[in-house]
């Protein structure tokens, strides 16, 4: 079985050209691209395992450029560091993967399944972050159980008093909204 590396390989110029098309920046499995308010990210993961891969979206704030006492540099951020991500999925709600093989014009094939998803999913997603400027700003704590926009959370951008950003976790939102029912 090919590896991962020589996947990349194999996949980088038909991925990054397709990319590079629609603004993004980046080589190999990562490619970045921004708006107004909020950095976007396409990264490709390959399993250890069984030579598949899967794509992700992911979508960070500007506004949100530390995590405590640690500064995130948002020049080189990758999907896999962003405060919202989501795995590109099939029909139905589970992931999608791609296999990969031994032979490159198969895997030239992979790459344009993963550029067609990205641009099925991934596009319009980041078309609604780029054209509502207050997008966090309607998310409800009702809206967390039901996945707002993506499935997964590392944490919750909140606005505070002076207008700035900072982070909470989805534990703290839910332990906030317990107290008020008791």
């Amino acid at each position: 079985m090919i590896t991962a590396a020589d996947f990349k390989k194999q996949i980088s110029k038909t991925l990054a050209g397709h990319l590079r098309s629609l603004g993004f920046k980046g080589s190999g499995f990562n490619y970045t691209t921004s708006g107004d308010n909020f950095i976007f990210s396409i990264g490709v993961q390959a399993s250890r395992w069984d030579g598949r891969c899967c794509a992700e979206l992911g979508i960070h704030p500007k506004e949100i450029d530390s995590f405590g006492n640690h500064k995130i540099d948002l020049k080189n951020l990758k999907y896999y560091s962003c405060e919202f991500r989501q795995r590109l999925w099939r029909k139905d709600p589970a992931d999608q993967w791609w296999q990969y093989s031994d032979d490159p014009e198969l895997n030239i094939q992979v790459a344009e399944h993963i550029f067609h998803s990205i641009k099925e999913q991934a596009l319009p997603i980041i078309q609604l972050f780029k054209t509502e400027p207050y997008i966090l700003d309607s998310i409800e704590v009702s809206d967390l159980s039901y996945g707002w926009l993506f499935g997964r959370y590392r944490h919750i951008p909140v606005q505070k008093s002076d207008g700035t950003y900072c982070v909470t976790s989805i534990k703290h939102v839910l332990k906030h909204q317990t107290k008020e029912h008791w």
